[in-house]
């Protein structure tokens, strides 16, 4: 997995020779009575492009962490009771992210400022929880041309789960970095990446007949996302429909996490784990941006995705995957933007049926 992971930060790295030259002399100053001209650049380029939807949420990493955490605890109860069949993901979460973006007086420069509160909750089956998991974050980005942007932050998040199938409870606290990537290659293509990494420790207490098992667990996780996405207005098809614009994608995940070992409170011993966790995904997007406040954005989402690597291995039986997505946008007169988004994940086999609500706010300056 780490040879995906730099083939993945190769590939990011690749963007940036040869992009200072192309620095725009707009970006420096505002226009009278609107936002910085970077700013314009930026929301007016890039959200084009296709990329702002993928960058400004974390569904896709939230995703795949509950992914990995679910098939720990269906691993965990697997070797305790034999019991290998029978497992499904089946869960509902409300994801509420509310970002300022705030443009810096050199006109290139931005801080990136999130928090997102996220509240999930699993139907009953031999491994099911409820949890919440707020996370804060914090970037400057940079925009050296009109077709770049880089950005480096510090992200936050702690976890608390309810685990309802033992009575058991886990809290963990994990900081860390994440960098970003997005580069327009042409009219047609674009590409985002994003990189994660996170350091935690995490508190496990499981009721038993003789008394509480309590462990303690240091953890680190590495994550990638590269995503590669196409632009094609009513021009290239007209068949879209005046206003209408089409977005298909392709991306990669890829991710190393290391559970240190550690002993409980009675002694038992847990040895320092190395999983890693893996997806593609093809996906079509097709929305009418809006451009007016009070207008409204229509967006539909359709796809696959498929699990290439996964340590803990798939008790769901689930390594394939329906995506879809129906979501409705809204731009007020202050330039800030509302939009509400239904997700969900149906497996092929019927053992993995997860659904998200999200309420994405954002605002700029």
């Amino acid at each position: 997995m780490k040879s995906i992971i730099c083939a993945g930060l190769l590939i990011s790295a690749s963007a940036l020779p040869g992009v200072a030259q192309d620095r725009s002399a707009g970006h420096a100053g505002a226009h009278a009575g609107g936002p910085p001209s970077g700013m314009a650049t930026f929301q007016r380029k890039f959200s084009a492009a296709g990329l702002l939807s993928i960058w400004g949420v974390d569904d896709t990493f939230g995703a795949t962490q509950s992914r990995i955490n679910n098939g720990l605890s269906q691993q965990a109860k697997a070797e305790a009771t034999g019991i290998t069949t029978g497992y499904e993901d089946d869960i509902s979460t409300l994801l509420v992210p509310v970002s300022v973006l705030q443009g810096l007086p050199d006109g290139q420069s931005f801080i990136y400022s999130k928090f997102t509160f996220n509240a999930n909750r699993g139907a009953e089956n031999p491994t099911y929880s409820e949890g919440t998991l707020p996370s804060i974050l914090v970037s400057y980005l940079n925009m050296p041309s009109d077709n770049l942007v880089w950005g480096i932050g510090v992200l936050g998040q702690r976890a608390d789960s309810d685990m309802k199938h033992n009575g058991g409870e886990i809290s963990s606290t994990s900081a860390g970095f994440r960098g970003d990537l997005m580069y327009i290659m042409n009219d047609h293509w674009a590409m985002a990446h994003r990189v994660v990494a996170l350091w935690g420790d995490s508190t496990t207490d499981i009721p038993t007949p003789f008394g509480t098992v309590s462990e303690d667990r240091d953890s680190s996780l590495l994550y990638w996302q590269g995503d590669l996405v196409g632009t094609f207005t009513d021009a290239d098809l007209p068949q879209l429909g005046k206003g209408w614009v089409l977005h298909p994608r392709l991306g990669i995940v890829a991710q190393e996490t290391i559970r240190d070992e550690a002993t409980n409170n009675k002694g038992g011993h847990s040895p320092e784990e190395d999983l890693d966790y893996g997806m593609v995904q093809a996906v079509a997007r097709l929305e009418k941006p809006v451009f007016k406040p009070g207008e409204w954005s229509p967006q539909f989402e359709l796809g696959v995705k498929h699990e290439y690597e996964n340590s803990v291995g798939s008790y769901t039986d689930e390594d394939d995957y329906l995506y879809s997505q129906i979501a409705f946008g809204r731009k007020f007169q202050n330039g800030a933007f509302l939009n509400a988004a239904y997700t969900r994940d149906d497996g092929f086999n019927g053992n993995r049926r997860t659904q998200t609500f999200k309420l994405i706010y954002s605002m700029s300056f």
